[in-house]
């Protein structure tokens, strides 16, 4: 075991590219960079709110601020960009100009999952089954960039959930 860096008490690490991000979830904490051939930590973006969860995608950094707001912020420019207000949001994936949003229901006839293009911001429900879509995962490796998640069910007491895997 190799001590690389020291960090701010971050708890989560996502890698990006051959370099990490360090971040905390639930909190409004400095989002860093590791250079691992410098072992050198420097401070990317100080979010205004607190972060849900972070995703790496490709280039950017997809991330929820609060329960309802995603934002993306690519790493070489520093740029931001508000992609996604809505309710009871729970993890967000990029792939393309298509962002794709994991949600607890809120009402009977909303989706738990659901694709927004990022240019137009059509909203369209993919998955009605379950009560809540709770965590993303994009496989980048294959060439139709699988999203792959998992669907909380909870009906008649009895709860249990499932994978899915959706093929954009």
């Amino acid at each position: 075991v190799e001590l690389v860096a020291s960090n701010v008490n971050q708890t989560n690490i996502s890698a990006y590219k051959d370099n990490f991000i360090l971040w905390t979830n639930n909190s409004a904490q400095t989002i860093q960079y590791l250079n691992t051939e410098t072992n050198k930590v420097s401070t990317l973006f100080v979010p205004k709110a607190k972060i849900k969860n972070l995703k790496v995608c490709g280039e950017k950094l997809v991330y929820i601020q609060g329960t309802s707001s995603v934002y993306s912020h690519d790493v070489d420019s520093g740029a931001k960009k508000l992609l996604y207000t809505g309710t009871s949001v729970e993890a967000a994936v990029l792939s393309g100009d298509s962002l794709y949003v994991a949600k607890a229901l809120v009402g009977l006839t909303d989706s738990s999952f659901v694709r927004v293009n990022t240019r137009t911001k059509e909203t369209v429900p993919l998955l009605k089954r379950g009560f809540s879509s709770c965590t993303l995962c994009l496989d980048s490796s294959s060439p139709s960039n699988h999203i792959f998640g998992i669907v909380l069910h909870d009906e008649n007491n009895a709860k249990s959930s499932d994978v899915f895997d959706y093929d954009p």
